[in-house]
């Protein structure tokens, strides 16, 4: 175990130390809050148009944030906008709080605090990612981008059942509060980063990793014909995500059980640890990317083939750990290449993309589930959004190799990480 936390070199730097804890501590509010919102919508309005306005306002918040942000967000430091959307996220849930103690609570309500805190969040966590190479060197980032992913998959599976337990306990007000209270604590934390870096740091995702003035690219948002390709293919297996997300509890509880769905879940989740950890140990990095984010496609397109059909259970929580696992370690991969090949208005243009294929997907999918619930073709549209999966990963797979070839892009970290002193 020595061995395994002597390896973890991007640990040893403080600064890597409290983004980490900052995106520990938010990523509570990012686990707790939907399902607490959900049982919250429920209550207030059992029909179910409430839980679906509320999530609507979420998501058009979302989209709102990145569209602005992706024109905006390269022109402030990485730092001073987590702090200020940390804020707006915390202010959005103390606000809701002040309102539910003032009056009773309302979707109204809910749905302008989900609203307000969509956009803030859609100017939090690109943010977050562009400043992950202001406290990392190229050689730890796919381990820093690997403990951040794997902070997230523990929070996917202990968030759902934590959050219902403080609701029931505690009730929705407290929660809200708890919510405020450590979305504050986040802005704390980076708090101290924005101090340690200040300008340096605002200079650090504008100007290029090795010296010298910004290029014609660096000066645009510009980018590779492969990332845009990846950003298609991202979007497709968000769609599958969604997709997999709405139908695993529908398909395998009409099969199966309650039981079984809980055990497919628990299944995906774990597997989304393996591949963060396979990635933070350095194996995954042993798979050239295109051959990973191919898996990727391929884990995704049988995952949901077997959610579409009545076969064991075994089988599916088997084919739902590879395909997360799969992803994970392609989704770290493909960060690390975008920390490490762009900088400046190129790096925020990456970021915002990014979380627009995932913003835009995974609603996608939970959308196309619904409708092909409506029109009775449930089974086709899972067994087609995996084929997309797949089928559009092989654009990307033929621009990246013809670009870069099987290795990875200039300005990529090594397999090995270097020793720190």
């Amino acid at each position: 175990m020595r061995q395994v936390m002597d390896s973890l070199v991007a640990l040893k730097a403080s600064d890597f130390r409290l983004l980490a804890g900052a995106s520990l501590v938010s990523g509570a509010s990012r686990a707790l809050i939907p399902i607490a919102f959900a049982v919250e919508t429920v209550r207030v309005e059992p029909q179910g148009w409430g839980m679906a306005s509320v999530l609507s306002a979420l998501w058009a918040g979302r989209f709102f944030g990145l569209l602005v942000y992706k024109r905006l967000g390269y022109r402030f430091q990485a730092f001073a906008i987590m702090i200020g959307a940390a804020l707006v996220m915390c202010l959005a849930q103390a606000g809701l709080f002040a309102w539910i103690s003032l009056s009773a609570n309302s979707i109204m309500a809910m749905s302008v605090s989900a609203f307000v805190y969509g956009v803030a969040a859609a100017f939090y966590f690109p943010s977050m990612f562009v400043a992950i190479p202001m406290v990392t060197t190229q050689s730890t980032r796919t381990q820093a981008n690997s403990v951040l992913s794997m902070i997230g998959d523990v929070y996917a599976i202990i968030g759902p059942l934590l959050g219902v337990s403080l609701v029931l306990v505690f009730g929705f007000n407290l929660v809200l509060v708890f919510d405020a209270v450590t979305l504050l604590m986040a802005a704390t934390l980076i708090g101290v980063l924005y101090t340690r870096h200040g300008v340096q740091g605002a200079q650090a995702t504008q100007q290029p990793a090795k010296g010298g003035g910004q290029t014609a690219l660096e000066a645009t948002d510009t980018l590779p014909t492969w990332a845009y390709l990846g950003f298609l293919s991202w979007f497709f297996c968000a769609v599958a995500i969604g997709l997999a997300g709405a139908a695993g509890p529908t398909m395998i509880m009409a099969y199966h059980s309650a039981t079984a769905w809980a055990q497919v879940a628990t299944a995906m989740a774990a597997g989304s640890l393996v591949g963060s950890a396979a990635s933070l140990m350095g194996l995954a990095r042993r798979v050239p990317w295109p051959l990973l984010h191919g898996f990727c496609g391929a884990g995704l397109a049988v995952q949901l083939f077997v959610v579409s059909t009545p076969v064991t259970v075994w089988l599916v929580c088997l084919a739902g750990s590879v395909g997360a696992a799969s992803a994970s370690a392609s989704g770290i991969r493909w960060d690390t290449l975008g920390l490490s090949g762009f900088t400046g208005m190129r790096l925020h243009g990456f970021a915002s993309l990014d979380q627009f294929a995932q913003t835009a997907g995974i609603p996608a999918g939970i959308l196309l589930f619904g409708i092909s619930g409506a029109m009775d073709m449930r089974g086709p549209a899972i067994v087609g959004a995996g084929a997309l999966a797949l089928v559009f990963v092989i654009p990307v797979l033929v621009g990246f190799v013809r670009e870069n070839g099987l290795r990875e892009p200039a300005g990529a970290p090594p397999l090995t990480p270097e020793p720190q002193t």
